[in-house]
């Protein structure tokens, strides 16, 4: 059975490095010359030229093995920019997974990609409802788990941590 995973703040701690590079050129803004209308710009490009700094969460490092062993793990990620794919193609290697990257000005969701009879993971609900997967799991933080879960539907689930969905995918005892 084929895993689809969704990248950005499921598999990677995106929201957190970008957190991190904004506080950074927060820091060094005079230095750099970026200003209050300038901030946000300086941000995306920084990231989108550095993505390989946004870096793999752990607990997903450490359940991958059990991921593996059970399903056929697929990748399925947004990119904006070449570096960005780099990484992530870079990613889909190292961790010996197919994977599927949709330039985000071509494609609005990821129903392009055939899931069906698959999972699918995502932190984007509208990415889960557009998704032909068999079930799918709304990957969140743990502050928002307990909204989520009441309201959850019968073909999706809710994670807050790669522990937990390894736990509601029968990979953990």
């Amino acid at each position: 059975m084929k895993l689809f995973l969704d990248l950005d703040d499921v598999v990677l701690d995106t929201s957190k490095c970008i957190r991190e590079i904004g506080d950074y050129l927060h820091l060094h803004r005079e230095e750099f010359f970026i200003t209050k209308e300038n901030f946000h710009d300086a941000l995306s490009t920084y990231l989108l030229t550095n993505y390989h700094k946004v870096r793999v969460k752990q607990d997903f490092i450490d359940v991958f093995p059990l991921l593996q062993e059970k399903f056929d793990i697929v990748f399925v990620s947004f990119y904006i920019s070449e570096a960005e794919l780099a990484y992530k193609r870079s990613l889909a290697r190292k961790y010996g997974c197919e994977g599927v990257f949709l330039k985000h000005t071509e494609y609005k969701d990821k129903s392009s990609v055939d899931m069906s009879g698959g999972i699918f993971v995502d932190d984007t609900i509208e990415m889960l409802t557009s998704s032909n997967a068999d079930k799918k799991f709304h990957f969140c933080s743990p502050k928002k788990f307990i909204l989520y879960k009441a309201l959850k539907s019968a073909d999706t689930g809710v994670t807050y941590s790669w522990e937990n969905l390894a736990n509601q995918l029968g990979v953990l005892s």
